[in-house]
């Protein structure tokens, strides 16, 4: 079944399954939210919808003839895609991607530390610096960022040390080379 309401550029739809034990259509389980404006792309269900300003994209594996929700990319033509990766038990993971038209080619945003020493922040405000630190030439890939009232940018990111520990931080912009 497909609707658009009225005045929205999004035409969504609910995907059904057909039981024929029961000679009826059953709703997926899964599906928690419309599919809009979608497109089948190989094993893939893409859902693209306006939310305010940003488009976005739910995009559902079809697994075991399921849809699974794997990813949710948010702010589609922007300069970078605010990407979260659905994992089992409810678990997500947050990214910043390349803004390319195939999902499959977007890939994690990554910057390196260009001072001496960057110090890592428990959260993006100046009072809030821990014991690490970064040096020049280490590599991040970036997670998230946000603007403080006193209009500094941060960037959340993870790090992977020489022992493959991971450490996830906020670090100043003033610290990477992606603001130079």
């Amino acid at each position: 079944m497909t609707h658009a309401e009225e005045g929205s550029i999004n035409t969504c739809s609910a995907i059904y399954r057909y039981d024929s034990i029961r000679s009826s259509f059953a709703k997926f389980k899964n599906i928690s939210k419309p599919i809009c404006n979608y497109t089948l792309e190989d094993s893939y269900i893409i859902s693209r919808y306006r939310s305010g300003a940003k488009w976005h994209e739910d995009i559902y594996l079809i697994e075991s003839g399921d849809p699974v929700l794997k990813v949710t990319d948010s702010c589609l033509g922007c300069d970078y895609i605010e990407r979260t990766i659905h994992l089992p038990e409810d678990k997500v993971e947050h990214l910043l991607v390349t803004n390319d038209s195939n999902h499959n080619q977007r890939v994690p945003l990554s910057t390196v530390v260009t001072s001496h020493k960057a110090i890592l922040y428990k959260a993006p405000s100046f009072d809030q610096a821990t014991t690490m630190y970064l040096v020049t030439g280490d590599k991040v890939i970036l997670t998230d960022f946000t603007e403080t009232e006193s209009n500094s940018f941060w960037y959340k990111i993870k790090y992977y040390t020489a022992k493959d520990k991971i450490i996830q931080a906020w670090i100043s912009c003033d610290e990477l080379d992606i603001c130079k």
